[in-house]
């Protein structure tokens, strides 16, 4: 009883003693510019004063861990700093019930259907429209608050029995896994395969076969597959509409060539190139106006009269 006695005495001593409060490591002028650097990082803000809060704190404190400070001195000093900074600027932290997603609903609207609420409603400071909403909010914080708890509760309890399962392996891959099912002697022979990945690829029948474009081998996915990508497929298939298309003439050096396409009239850029130019010049050629004069009775009846 004695040692108990000293032991609450010292204990009451602690307790009632004073703390004191931490030192600051960064002081003077150095203290002043470094908050102003940090109000300046706090002040570039999209949403909220408090975005660029983190990322301060944790790059105060990593500059004075490397300066050879303790964690603890440097994570309190970092944070009197920006709390320092983000009282000059004049930034408020939001309370818990601002903070909720129903903070953002109107007060003269109903916190779960969002429609009007009466004036009667509203002198009585409900935030719901009917007993209906408040009802269905309540039974679906309650729904939501359950699924993740059993949600947690079913991982939980499905680690412990996966590890009480036996090992077994895997008929495809030879790799050693556990499963949940296997420690029912019923579901045990079920359990063949590791994952779904290894599952689907033993029911695979199919052969390897070579791309028809780049000729690399690959496991298609259909009997009808024959290219092992989208590009490869494209280029094939561009291929085989040209293979399709009839031979014919270029319609400048005659040349006998395959087109690209159904459309094509030359057998190369060059020809098409000439073409069109000479097609461009005389267009522009005969937009241009004409200086001939072209002689009329008209015009000689005029001279006629100025000669006169």
């Amino acid at each position: 009883m004695a040692y108990l006695d000293h032991y609450l005495d010292k204990r009451n001593e602690r307790l009632q003693r004073k703390h004191k409060a931490p030192a600051r490591v960064i002081r003077g002028d150095r203290r002043e510019r470094v908050v102003g650097e940090v109000m300046d990082v706090l002040k570039d803000w999209r949403l909220s004063h408090f975005e660029n809060e983190a990322p301060c704190r944790y790059g105060l404190r990593a500059a004075l861990c490397l300066d050879g400070h303790s964690w603890p001195t440097a994570d309190v000093e970092a944070d009197l700093v920006v709390q320092e900074a983000l009282s000059l600027i004049g930034a408020e932290r939001p309370s818990w019930a601002e903070g909720q997603w129903a903070y953002t609903v109107p007060r003269e609207n109903c916190a779960w259907c969002s429609i009007a609420i009466d004036a009667d409603g509203q002198a009585n400071g409900d935030r719901f429209c009917s007993v209906m909403c408040a009802t269905s909010s309540f039974e679906s914080r309650v729904y939501k608050e359950g699924a993740l708890v059993d949600g947690l509760m079913r991982r939980a309890r499905g680690m412990i029995r996966r590890e009480k399962a036996p090992t077994l392996c895997c008929t495809y891959c030879d790799r050693k896994f556990k499963k949940e099912r296997a420690i029912f002697d019923s579901y045990r022979s079920s359990v063949r395969f590791c994952s779904n990945a290894c599952a689907d690829a033993s029911r695979r029948t199919l052969v390897e076969i070579e791309c028809n474009w780049c000729n690399e081998r690959f496991r298609p996915d259909g009997k009808r597959r024959k290219y092992c990508s989208a590009d490869c497929s494209r280029q094939g298939i561009i291929r085989d509409m040209r293979a399709a298309l009839p031979e014919r003439h270029c319609c400048r050096c005659k040349a006998v060539f395959r087109p690209k396409n159904g459309l094509a009239m030359y057998c190369s850029r060059a020809c098409a190139r000439v073409i069109y130019s000479a097609n461009y010049y005389q267009k522009k050629k005969a937009a241009q106006p004409s200086n001939v004069i072209y002689l009329t009775a008209e015009i000689f009846d005029g001279w006629f009269k100025r000669a006169a």
